[in-house]
């Protein structure tokens, strides 16, 4: 096979049906060793839809067939090609032509490529998935009350990585005060970055998207509905105050917010629209007062009396 790799080409269709899960596991398993073994070599590259085909090994029940694959993209395959696939990947195992794979298969998926993904390349992962799935959505709502399967099922997976452990954010470092080191000032820089554009999707589309997708779902209920008052109050948990920083002037949606607090249960954290402001701002300092020194005592000394 390696010495007539080149005639490989034109049959990456039928290669490719030989790894899908309905197959016989023996054969999933020489297709799944042959066509690693092209990859490394070479002799192939990671192209839709056998990309498709080919991660979705990572959630195979036989083993042998899940090893080949996982040592690939867990160290052969660039952050970058799996960053630039993954939304695709989102998007197509959630179609017809996705294999017909699990919810926890798909999770499994998710979570082998999100261990190779960089902070910057998580961050903008999000804010693909909430323009190109949740605002998507919301949009399809708005013109009609149905919502396709297939995007209903993208929308769980989506709500899922959200809310997930994965796809967090890390903190901002704490300061030490030196600035000499230039790895920590570089880690400084990424990370307030990062916050500003999160802060910035949070606030413009996964707040009103989720809104929006929940007006809808209420009255039916369901899945759906019960995992945007999951990714709602994540939200309002971890990002309340940089929502109020940047909504502070949107009274209309400021107050759409509050309605949605008070439907899930919550008590409305962000007060009137007038008063965030001063809602958010950190209380007055006690002004210390100076204590007043009185005077020291003097003792006067009795005075003889003369007669």
């Amino acid at each position: 096979m390696n010495r007539y790799a080149c005639i490989v080409e034109p049959l990456l269709g039928s290669i490719s049906q030989c790894v899908d899960i309905g197959t016989a596991p023996p054969l999933r398993r020489a297709a799944a060793r042959a066509l690693t073994r092209l990859l490394l070599a070479g002799y192939l590259r990671l192209r839709t839809p056998l990309y498709y085909r080919y991660c979705a090994l990572l959630a195979d029940e036989e083993h042998d067939v899940r090893e080949p694959a996982e040592y690939y993209v867990s160290s052969c395959l660039t952050a970058d090609h799996i960053y630039h696939h993954f939304v695709d990947c989102l998007l197509y195992y959630n179609s017809d032509e996705g294999g017909g794979l699990s919810f926890d298969a798909r999770q499994l998926i998710y979570d082998v490529m999100l261990q190779r993904l960089s902070a910057v390349q998580k961050l903008n992962v999000q804010c693909r998935v909430a323009r190109e799935v949740l605002q998507h959505a919301a949009d399809l709502c708005d013109d009609s009350d149905t919502l396709p399967d297939t995007l209903h099922a993208a929308l769980l997976d989506t709500i899922t990585l959200l809310c997930g452990p994965r796809m967090k954010l890390p903190k901002k470092p704490q300061t030490t005060g030196d600035t000499a080191d230039i790895d920590d000032l570089t880690e400084r820089v990424t990370s307030n970055i990062v916050s500003y554009k999160m802060k910035r999707t949070v606030a413009e589309v996964l707040v009103p998207a989720v809104l929006r997708l929940y007006a809808h779902m209420r009255p039916r209920g369901g899945q759906l509905a019960a995992y945007l008052v999951r990714i709602a109050t994540d939200l309002l948990a971890d990002y309340r105050q940089e929502i109020e920083e940047l909504i502070q002037l949107d009274e209309e949606l400021v107050q759409r917010i509050r309605q949605f607090q008070e439907t899930i249960g919550l008590e409305p954290s962000f007060g009137n629209a007038r008063n965030l402001v001063t809602a958010s701002a950190p209380p007055d300092p006690d002004t210390p007062r100076a204590h007043r020194k009185r005077p020291p005592h003097r003792h006067h000394a009795k005075r003889a009396l003369r007669i």
